[in-house]
């Protein structure tokens, strides 16, 4: 077997999205350790959602000496935890300790004690400042150890010895059923850098749900067991104004948390998919053997029985929401006498109150914290942060638009944005196509990449047989007016321009020296508005405007004919005659692209294309009607 002359080598660190220029800097300086200490020149190192992932390419020979992979790994062990960790746990500290929403509910529970009897309110008081610090440095300690313990990195030793994922401190060798085989390790970073989370994640998660589980499961029984005292008398109206604000600081946190509840399932379930990923990528390179390594990191029973939790609390949290309602109404409502007693279940009542509240706001910060791995994205063949070249494909001779493996991420200030996440799609010539999906799912993302409108982070797109991603900004421009055509939802018309001097303008823009008046007025009046010719837009109803604009559309006989939402701003009979139009035009030959959110639109295509979560499958008419029940 011929050794190669390098090897593959990818390191991965836990992140902390917010501190972007920190981010930036780790990029650098582990690029610049790698140059340096793995002698080389080929260096890349991006952020992939909640880690950073460095590549290189090594000198095979001299990487064959383990001594040598270990030292590496020391020096950008060493530039994660000297340079990047300790400002990053530093401003993670504070930023807690500065909480808004906990300092100020801890403010109330105080107030709360002021009626208390004093050896009572003593206790109690003592009590909520030791739980909330012990509430700090915990939620310190376990994020500090995510960041410690999901460092990883993956060799690719082809002829040396096993490829090797060393996890933390933990080697883990290929297992027998891989023996004989070799796959590019690299196609398993992704998944891999989520399966590694998940192995710290997730016992963290069990020990923070044990609190609020039983709390709310016995939280109607509690909360029922001390309302007797709520039709008590306080000694007043400062003291029942008090405890009421302690009862909305649990009904505020209750009511905020039922959202963060919801991420925290889709965090779970994010760990259930990835296994099936996995075996997806497994049949791809033909290993059986990284499914077993996969399942020595994520148990699948664990897994289910974190969901488990979560929705045993979401569902109590419904119940303990209505009644707490109750209580607050029932406390507003108290009579005030000078003389009231003090009533003991109140500082129990208290007490339940800071613990269930503690309990909650550890779910808080966690999910809150890595919300972002909702979003993991993993790809079939590739890691998401390798775009990779362009790469020429064969497409077949009758594709009018063809595109393969889209991918597409933006990066807000405290996630990343996985618009596209490996789109395939074959449009035949003459094809009328609806492109459906709810807000959010990428439709227009979609469109204004196959349109050449953005540019994608990976993949290719066809127009015509022609690869966008090989053009430059201008040739774009012109292939573009010459080759496709656009409806837009609010016409885009040039309001100095007649009707019929708007129909001919693409063919202006691409110096078409042929009979434009003749071309343009022969569409107006297939669209029914010839005799409008020389009117001005502002003259035409909604519906008119967005006829000139199919018109337009058509004018230099485009390949393909994109219509972005068209009757969004049209009533249903406009909307329709609008839809015979595109129906009528596509009898004639026309490549028909539409983009809608409305079911009952799409229905009027031949085909129909759903769009999910950034992915793309095609549907029946038959699915379409179930959707639409």
């Amino acid at each position: 077997m011929t050794k190669p002359d390098h090897v593959e080598y990818y390191c991965g660190f836990l992140i902390n999205k917010l501190e972007r220029l920190r981010n930036k800097q780790l990029i650098k300086d582990l690029d610049k350790t790698l140059r340096k200490q793995g002698k080389t020149k080929h260096s890349h190192s991006k952020e992939l959602n909640t880690f950073i992932v460095a590549h290189s390419h090594l000198n095979a020979a001299h990487f064959e000496d383990s001594e040598n992979r270990k030292l590496l790994e020391a020096k950008l062990m060493d530039v994660y935890n000297k340079k990047y960790l300790p400002k990053i746990k530093n401003n993670r500290k504070r930023a807690l300790e500065k909480d808004i929403e906990l300092n100020e509910s801890k403010k109330t529970l105080l107030r709360a004690t002021r009626h208390l009897p004093q050896a009572q309110a003593t206790e109690i008081k003592e009590q909520i400042n030791t739980r909330f610090n012990e509430l700090l440095n915990d939620l310190n300690r376990r994020f500090d150890e995510m960041n410690d313990k999901t460092v990883f990195s993956l060799w690719d030793l082809p002829g040396v010895e096993e490829d090797r994922l060393i996890l933390y401190n933990q080697i883990i060798n290929r297992p027998s059923s891989m023996e004989g085989e070799h796959e590019a390790i690299g196609e398993l970073v992704d998944e891999m850098a989520l399966v590694i989370f998940s192995n710290q994640f997730l016992p963290n998660l069990k020990t923070l749900l044990e609190g609020p589980l039983s709390l709310a499961e016995s939280g109607v029984q509690i909360l029922n067991s001390h309302r007797s005292f709520l039709s008590e008398s306080a000694s007043n109206d400062q003291h029942k104004d008090d405890f009421t604000y302690a009862l909305r600081v649990l009904l505020g946190k209750i009511l905020g948390v039922r959202d963060i509840i919801k991420v925290c399932k889709r965090e779970v379930a994010r760990f259930k998919r990835i296994l099936g990923e996995i075996d997806v990528e497994a049949d791809y390179l033909h290993s059986e053997g990284i499914k077993e390594v996969a399942r020595k990191f994520i148990d699948l029973k664990e897994v289910k029985a974190r969901l488990s939790d979560v929705e045993k609390i979401e569902l109590s949290l419904g119940d303990l929401t209505s009644l707490l309602r109750d209580l607050v109404h029932d406390s507003d409502l108290r009579p005030v006498k000078s003389s009231a007693r003090h009533n003991p279940l109140e500082g129990k009542l208290l007490q339940y109150i800071l613990d269930f509240y503690i309990a909650l706001e550890g779910i808080r910060f966690w999910t809150d914290t890595y919300a972002d791995i909702v979003q993991f994205t993993v790809l079939k063949g590739g890691v998401a942060f390798e775009y990779g070249e362009v790469v020429d494909i064969k497409i077949p001779e009758d594709s009018a638009l063809y595109a393969n493996d889209i991918f597409k991420q933006y990066k807000l200030p405290v996630s990343t944005v996985y618009a596209l996440r490996g789109c395939d799609i074959d449009i035949k010539r003459g094809e009328f196509v609806s492109l459906i999906g709810p807000s959010g799912s990428g439709k227009t993302t979609l469109l204004n990449i196959i349109s050449g409108l953005d540019t994608q982070d990976r993949g290719e797109v066809y127009v015509d047989g022609v690869n966008l991603r090989k053009l430059s900004d201008n040739q774009l421009t012109e292939l573009r007016r010459d080759k496709m055509g656009f409806i837009f939802q609010f016409y885009n018309l040039m309001p100095v321009l007649t009707n019929q001097e708007n129909v001919a303008f693409p063919a202006d823009l691409a110096g078409k020296t042929g009979d434009k008046k003749g071309r343009s007025l022969e569409l107006l009046q297939d669209v029914g508005l010839g005799k409008f010719h020389g009117q001005f837009p502002n003259k035409l109803s909604g519906g008119q405007m967005q006829r000139v604009t199919v018109a337009r559309s058509l004018m230099n006989n485009p390949v393909v004919l994109f219509a972005d939402e068209p009757t969004g701003d049209l009533d249903s009979v406009t909307g329709e005659a609008v839809l015979a139009l595109l129906k009528e035009f596509h009898k004639q030959g026309s490549t028909i692209v539409l983009v809608t959110h409305d079911l009952k639109i799409a229905g009027h295509a031949e085909r129909i294309i759903s769009m999910k979560d950034g992915r793309v499958t095609d549907i029946t008419t038959e699915e379409l009607e179930k959707m639409m029940l």
